[in-house]
C-alpha cells in the first residue's frame, strides 16, 4: 500500500512511542495524512472515520499499537471491527509492535476470504519487509 511509506510510518511510530505504555490509535488517509488519537477510537473519531469515507480523501487505514504484545491481529480485534462476519468499515488495520518506547515494526491486515490476513510487514524504520 503506497500510502504506508517510511515517512507516514515514522509519524505513526512516533505517536506510539510518545504515549507508550498506553495503547494508541489513529487514522491514515488516502493521501498519507495521519490523524492521531489516544487508546481507542472514541465516538468523535468513529464519526470522523465514517465522514471521511464519503470524502475525496477517505481513511484507508486504522492503526493502533499493541504494547509488549507483538503486531498480531487478535480475536478481540476482529470482534471489534466485524459486524455479522463483515467489516464495519472498508479499511485495513495496521498493528504496531511497541515495547519499551521503541516500535519494533508493524503489520498490515486486510479482510479477505472471511478473515483478516497479514498483507504486509514493516521494520522499525518503516521499510516494507514483505507484501502479500
Amino acid at each position: 500500500m503506497d500510502l504506508l511509506n517510511q515517512q507516514t510510518l515514522r509519524r505513526v511510530y512516533q505517536h506510539c512511542n510518545k504515549l507508550y505504555p498506553k495503547e494508541v490509535c489513529g487514522l491514515i488517509y488516502s493521501d498519507g495524512t495521519v490523524h492521531s488519537a489516544e487508546h481507542s477510537l472514541d465516538m468523535c473519531d468513529h464519526s470522523l472515520l465514517k465522514r471521511s469515507l464519503k470524502e475525496v480523501n477517505p481513511s484507508r487505514v486504522v492503526y493502533y499499537s499493541h504494547t509488549d504484545l507483538g503486531a498480531h491481529f487478535s480475536e478481540s480485534d476482529a470482534q471489534r471491527v466485524l459486524e455479522n462476519g463483515k467489516p464495519k468499515y472498508p479499511v485495513s488495520y495496521l498493528v504496531v509492535d511497541t515495547t519499551s518506547r521503541v516500535c519494533r515494526g508493524a503489520k498490515l491486515y486486510s479482510f479477505s476470504d472471511g478473515d483478516y490476513r497479514c498483507v504486509a510487514a514493516y521494520d522499525p524504520l518503516g521499510k516494507l519487509l514483505k507484501s502479500a
